[in-house]
């Protein structure tokens, strides 16, 4: 819809001033060998809705391993302060022991030095250890939205449900459900698009245009015009219909420039659909692969963390008695330390593996079904 008013001023002999106005017209515009808009955007606005639930699910799955990360942060955390206790409460009994076997001529000089310096450190440690338990403990309670007076007991998870995945049915439900790959079929649909849009505008083109409006004209020759008189409600006789074609004669090879470069942008997107998905699939094959040997290597973990605490207290037991030398016992300490340590780290590394490839697949794995976006559950929640 338009609106429009002229003035038109006459100097000279028969000077006259002429309004004229149209307060209202309808217009209509077709491209008759044009392109067609709307056939694409069936296309890729559903798509476009599609990642964008596939990418809310991902983001929840993101998020638990984000609370995977916290978790364990502070378990480690926890853990690396009970060690520092221990330990300092061991360094303190050791060099009592060793004073007195110093008395007796069983223990060096040099080693009880040693001992002392292990106390020493120990309680360095300690102090430590509480400072990263405090900061650990604030951050997933910041995370989890949670008072910082919450108290908050660490029990790690003993039972590991999920043994192994199916390497070819991650491949597969990834490659169904990864929004990544809707992305890029997306983008390979706008080239397409693009593409034909390009085509329609080096062929022959024409636009009808049709309207109809009213208007008014007062003022001529040697009369003048009123402005008001031109938008008074007299419209009857002063209505009109206007049709037209609009054919563009030359474009000087522009809209065929622009076609080649729609048909390479889309080669290129091409290319690199294909090299991303098989980027990806190659990725999939490589997680799902390192997750099955997981539980394997949390087995061999946990073994691990009890041999070497018994060897500890076995080493502590020979010191006691004169059987052990300090750097043996130092030795056996710090292999304790290390191999709880890597046990749980190992466990760590499952957990956020198992939700790592959960946000890939877009799977549930122990129920075995895709998770899927829920509407109305989120719509419910925002209410509430």
């Amino acid at each position: 819809m338009q609106s429009q008013l002229d003035r038109i001023k006459n100097y000279g002999r028969n000077s006259y001033t002429q309004y004229s106005s149209v307060p209202a017209s309808i217009g209509y515009t077709q491209e008759l060998f044009g392109f067609n808009p709307m056939k694409w955007e069936r296309e890729i606005e559903p798509l476009k809705y599609e990642i964008a639930k596939k990418e809310y699910i991902q983001s929840m799955e993101e998020m638990n391993i984000r609370t995977v990360e916290f978790f364990f942060a502070m378990a480690r955390a926890h853990i690396q302060k009970e060690m520092a206790l221990s330990n300092h409460e061991n360094a303190e009994r050791l060099v009592e022991v060793a004073e007195q076997r110093f008395q007796l001529g069983t223990v060096t000089r040099e080693e009880l030095l040693d001992l002392k310096l292990s106390k020493n450190n120990a309680k360095i440690t300690m102090q430590e250890a509480e400072v990263n338990l405090r900061e650990a403990r604030e951050n997933l309670l910041n995370f989890l939205f949670l008072p910082m007076d919450t108290q908050i007991k660490i029990e790690l998870p003993k039972d590991i449900s999920l043994a192994r995945v199916d390497v070819s049915m991650v491949l597969e439900k990834t490659l169904a459900n990864s929004p990544k790959l809707l992305e890029l079929e997306q983008s390979i649909l706008e080239n397409k698009r693009n593409v034909a849009n390009a085509r329609a505008n080096q062929h022959f083109q024409a636009n009808l245009n049709v309207s109809y409006g009213i208007s008014k004209t007062d003022g001529y020759y040697n009369q003048n015009g009123s402005l008001n008189e031109v938008f008074q409600p007299e419209f009857d006789n002063q209505q009109f219909v206007a049709v037209g074609i609009t054919i563009p004669i030359l474009d000087w090879g522009e809209n065929k420039g622009k076609y080649q470069m729609a048909k390479s942008q889309q080669k290129v997107a091409e290319i690199s659909a294909r090299q991303t998905r098989q980027d990806l699939e190659r990725h999939i094959v490589t997680s799902a692969m390192a997750f099955n040997i997981l539980k394997s290597k949390t087995e061999t973990a946990a073994l691990s963390d009890t041999l070497a605490a018994e060897s500890y207290q076995l080493t502590i037991e020979r010191f006691m008695s004169g059987k052990a030398d300090v750097l043996r016992l130092t030795t056996s300490q710090r292999a304790k330390d290390d191999a709880h340590l890597q046990y749980l780290n190992v466990v760590a590394d499952y957990w956020h593996n198992y939700y790592y490839l959960r946000s890939l697949a877009l799977f549930d794995f122990e129920k075995e079904k895709d998770i899927l976006f829920e509407e109305e559950t989120l719509l419910n929640a925002r209410d509430n």
